[in-house]
């Protein structure tokens, strides 16, 4: 049951970063813009970011239904 609730929650914020819902992908690029090699990294990079943190969702999961059953 905990690998399917945190799943959903990284689902949740796997795609909250690729739809840029909230402008999330644009303020974690501001926050941490300090920290990249100006040129290298977009709010762009944070979202295809969220497409792997997606596929890191859907196997928490997946894992966590397979466990239930």
């Amino acid at each position: 049951m905990f690998g399917v609730v945190f799943g959903v929650l990284i689902l949740a914020f796997g795609i909250s970063m690729v739809g840029n819902f909230g402008r999330l992908a644009d303020r974690m690029f501001e926050s941490a813009a300090s920290l990249l090699n100006p040129g290298i990294a977009t709010p762009n990079t944070f979202r295809f970011g969220g497409v792997v943190v997606i596929i890191i969702g859907i196997f928490w999961v997946a894992t966590g239904v397979s466990e239930m059953l």
